[in-house]
């Protein structure tokens, strides 16, 4: 997605997708995960806030055919590795486009000490009708006619 425009568009479907946390030592984050199905394109906007120490935090991609992450795997060159504490209360952007598999999720890892951190996802380039797993919670804006 190198040099893609990814300003916000009327078509655009925000979510949170990681509530902002306190990481601990070794533990590993699960997001919720994003319904593709209708859009080409997703962004997923790490947001690292304070990190104590020598912490290391690391975020990465997967994608699964089933909404429950059955059987994840790991989207190639969607990873961040080893955020330290000289990057804390910055925004770090992973994206995937046209995905082989129907939902992507966000993972962040924290390797060392604590990091705060959550991540919100965009899913771009609207192809048809939202799909019907949309949640009450997430921001939809359609343009008018």
């Amino acid at each position: 997605m190198a040099g893609e425009h990814i300003g916000r568009t009327a078509d655009d479907l925000i979510a949170q997708e990681v509530p902002p946390q306190s990481i601990t030592s070794g533990a590993a984050i699960n997001g919720s995960g994003v319904d593709m199905q209708g859009y080409e394109d997703a962004l997923f906007v790490v947001h690292v806030g304070a990190i104590t120490g020598a912490g290391t935090l690391a975020a990465r991609l997967e994608s699964d055919d089933n909404a429950s992450f059955t059987t994840p795997t790991n989207i190639t060159n969607a990873a961040l590795v080893n955020v330290t504490n000289t990057t804390p209360n910055n925004v770090m952007i992973l994206g995937v486009a046209r995905p082989t598999e129907r939902y992507v999720r966000a993972v962040i890892t924290q390797a060392v000490n604590t990091v705060v951190a959550g991540v919100t996802s965009i899913r771009k380039r609207r192809t048809g009708l939202l799909p019907p797993t949309a949640a009450a919670s997430q921001t939809v804006v359609v343009k008018s006619n």
